[in-house]
């Protein structure tokens, strides 16, 4: 936490694609966003060591935004790209 704002996130690879989910707060907003990038695991190591050639690279993101409201949350927005 630093100014009102905070950030938890967590990027779990699975060894066919690496996915990111945070939860960011800023003042009253609260956005989660998750996103899948389909990049080379870790897992795998170096691409010459015949375990792999996966090379593929794309990605997607969505995120939703919600207000904190005296009744409670309150969606405000979905967004998306990829």
């Amino acid at each position: 936490w630093n100014k009102g704002r905070g950030l938890y996130s967590i990027t779990i690879d699975n060894g066919y694609c690496k996915s990111e989910y945070q939860v960011y707060f800023e003042n009253d907003l609260v956005t989660v966003h998750s996103t899948d990038i389909m990049a080379h695991s870790e897992i795998f190591g170096d691409f010459g060591d015949g375990y792999s050639d996966y090379m593929s690279e794309e990605e997607f993101s969505c995120w939703f935004i919600f207000e904190m409201k005296d009744n409670g949350i309150v969606f405000r927005n979905l967004g998306a790209a990829g």
